[in-house]
C-alpha cells in the first residue's frame, strides 16, 4: 500500500545543535526490525478540524484500495548491519549480533527482563493475507454503525457480519472501500501452518 510506503519514507528535517546552535540537515525514517504474525492496520477515517473556534471530528469517506492477498512489507524492514545477507537464514543470536548496539540492548531487555522472545521467523516471511475488516458507516466518530467482513482460516469465502445477520460476500466487494476502518492481516507462513504461533511466542 502506498500509504505505508509514505509513512516509512525518509523525512528531511532542519535542526540546530542545542549547544553550538549550528544548523544542519537531518533525516528521520520509520522502519521495522521484525514483522508480527498478526497485523492490524487502522485507517485514518476521522480528522480533527476547527469550525468557528471549536474543534470537531470530521469523517473521511475517501475510497481506499488495499490488497487482499500478498501485502508485502519487505521494503519496510530495517537492513541488518554487519554484512549479513537478509535473504539467508539467520539465527536469533546472529540476528541480534548484527544490529546496532543500542537496538541490541533494547532487544535483549525485551527478551531477558520482559520475557518477550525474538524469532528470526519474523523476518523470513514478509507477506500477509487479509482475514478480516471492520467497517464504519456513519457521519461522525460518536455515531454510526459497525459491520465486519470475515474469513475463516479454513475457508476461502468471505462473510458480512451485520449485527445478527451473516451473509456471503464476494471477495471483489472488499477493496476498494469507503467504509473500511480496521484491516486484519495474517502472515502467510502462519496462515499456512509453516510457522506456529507457539514457536514464535513459547510459554516456557
Amino acid at each position: 500500500m502506498g500509504s505505508l510506503q509514505s509513512l516509512c519514507s525518509t523525512e528531511h528535517l532542519d535542526a540546530s545543535c542545542s549547544q553550538c546552535q549550528y544548523s544542519t540537515p537531518h533525516t528521520k525514517q520509520l522502519s521495522l526490525w521484525s514483522l508480527p504474525p498478526l497485523l492490524v492496520l487502522q485507517l485514518k477515517r476521522f480528522e480533527l478540524s476547527t469550525s468557528h473556534g471549536t474543534y470537531q471530528w470530521k469523517k473521511l469517506s475517501h475510497s481506499i484500495d488495499f490488497p487482499v492477498h500478498g501485502l508485502d512489507l519487505r521494503g519496510l524492514l530495517s537492513p541488518i548491519d554487519g554484512g549479513h545477507d537478509d535473504s539467508e537464514p539467520c539465527t536469533d543470536r546472529c540476528f541480534i549480533d548484527a544490529l546496532d548496539p543500542r537496538v541490541r540492548r533494547g532487544i535483549e531487555y525485551l527478551q531477558n527482563e520482559l520475557n518477550i522472545p525474538l524469532s528470526s521467523a519474523s523476518r523470513s516471511c514478509t507477506k500477509y493475507d487479509l482475514y478480516a475488516v471492520v467497517n464504519h458507516c456513519g457521519r461522525g466518530i460518536s455515531s454510526g454503525h459497525y459491520t465486519a467482513h470475515i474469513r475463516r482460516p479454513d475457508e476461502t469465502c468471505w462473510w458480512l457480519a451485520d449485527d445478527t445477520v451473516v451473509t456471503p460476500l464476494s471477495e471483489d466487494e472488499l477493496s476498494p472501500s469507503t467504509t473500511a476502518y480496521l484491516l486484519f492481516y495474517v502472515r502467510q507462513d502462519v496462515a499456512s501452518g509453516a510457522t506456529e504461533l507457539s514457536d514464535l511466542f513459547p510459554t516456557n
